[in-house]
């Protein structure tokens, strides 16, 4: 046995477990920090995952190193309303995207960088990382452990967008998590999950407060005599401590819903519930004879909990869809109602050119009744490659984006294009 070359294109790595009824998320940790950034970090959690690999039997690696070259034009950096700037960007993407499988065991991982000179602005230079682990193993005939964790280093517009609807300059943003977990089946169609989530987050301008998250879920899933559909039940609880200002938020989630395979490349997702959020935070009051006193201020909220996917498949095209509301921690010491939707297509037009178009609505306002904050973002564009060889292929691609201010009354736009060329060779190895 030893390595082999795979022939063809491997897709590369996506997705996290979803919170509390999938499966324990962390709140966003973030950062690009106070503290420096160094994936180093991460190496003692590595050599564990490696070893702990390495002591299962017969297996299947799959090892994709990827080189990617090329550039963006980037109309406004900040998304900002006034004072817009615009760039060329030259990146330089290097990664390897590994898996391995056994008849107990399931990993995948990811280490990447990403480089970034910009043309105009060269104070911006900067390099991103990212290095990700997860993976599952059988350890007795109904006991599983799960895990994953991540770190992260690249821009709050990047990443705070995502996770929280939060939009805040470019600046670096450096983030750490953590999910061990343990499954068990109860019965050949019941089965129970919990996972324990850990998150921080660090910021490098000191106008934004780096935060910790602990999260708690256990999780309940039945699945009908139709082998298709699985009933869910899940409780989390959250705790956020911001590391300035005092504001502390605890929130228990509680959902139900359905997962629906309606047939073979057909499936949809239904979870409703409620978030129970109780927030401690630090205000400013007046105090006698004028003096300006800070003292906390304890209130309780509930808001909707709600999450709705689809994913087709057809022989040449793919379409995955969702809607979702929850709470979520942000830079600006606060947490925000979050709302997303997104909607994507990919065809493969010919055996070597594929097409596709995505879409994204972003809404999120402070919860905190003294903030103004209310902001709605959206985006839209296509995207096409062609693969030139076996293992090189092009890529372009446009994306429109739009932000307004709701509490401001102002808007503005935002313009992305970019080309880039990228080099995979996907390797095999059995044992």
């Amino acid at each position: 046995m030893g390595w082999r070359h795979i022939r063809g294109r491997v897709r590369p790595l996506r997705g996290t477990a979803r919170q509390a009824v999938r499966g324990a998320r962390p709140a966003p940790g973030r950062g690009g920090g106070k503290r420096g950034g160094r994936p180093g970090r991460l190496a003692p959690l590595l050599l564990v995952w490696l070893l702990w690999v390495g002591g299962a039997g017969a297996a299947d690696w799959v090892v994709t190193p990827q080189i990617r070259l090329g550039g963006e034009f980037d109309s406004n950096l900040n998304y900002s309303f006034q004072n817009r700037q615009s760039d060329f960007i030259l990146k330089a993407w290097p990664s390897v995207d590994f898996t391995y499988a056994s008849e107990v065991s399931q990993y995948t991982g990811r280490l990447a960088l990403t480089g970034m000179h910009y043309l105009k602005n060269s104070g911006l230079d900067k390099i991103d990382q990212n290095v990700t682990l997860a993976g599952k193993r059988q350890v007795l005939p109904r006991l599983g452990v799960t895990f994953s964790g991540s770190y992260i280093l690249d821009t709050t517009l990047q990443e705070e967008l995502t996770e929280s609807g939060f939009i805040i300059t470019r600046r670096p943003r450096q983030s750490y998590r953590l999910s061990p977990g343990l499954t068990y089946q109860l019965t050949e169609r019941d089965f129970l999950g919990l996972e324990y989530g850990f998150g921080q987050v660090n910021y490098q301008d000191p106008e934004f407060q780096d935060y910790t998250t602990h999260l708690l879920s256990l999780r309940y899933g039945h699945l009908l005599a139709n082998a298709r559909t699985t009933l869910r039940l899940g409780a989390a609880g959250q705790a956020v401590n911001y590391s300035a200002g005092g504001n502390r938020y605890r929130i228990l989630n509680l959902a139900a819903g359905v997962e629906h395979k309606v047939a073979e490349d057909f499936s949809l997702t239904a979870l409703v519930g409620v978030n129970v959020t109780r927030l401690r935070e630090l205000v400013g009051v007046r105090g006698p004879g004028g003096l300006f006193l800070v003292r906390p201020e304890t209130s309780l909220k509930t808001g909707p909990f709600l999450e709705l996917a689809v994913t087709r498949r057809w022989p040449r095209t793919s379409l995955t869809g969702g809607v979702s509301r929850t709470e979520s921690a942000s830079g600006g010491g606060d947490l925000l109602e979050y709302y997303r939707a997104f909607l994507g297509v990919d065809h493969a037009v010919t055996e070597r050119l594929r097409a596709g178009v995505d879409s994204s609505v972003y809404y999120s306002t402070s919860s905190q009744e003294r903030s103004d904050y209310e902001n709605v973002i959206l985006s839209f564009g296509p995207q096409v490659s062609y693969q030139l060889t076996e293992r090189l292929t092009l890529t372009t691609g446009y994306r429109f984006g739009y932000r307004e201010d709701l509490a401001g009354e102002r808007n503005t736009h935002r313009h992305l294009v970019w080309l880039y060329l990228s080099y995979s060779r996907p390797w095999h190895y059995q044992r």
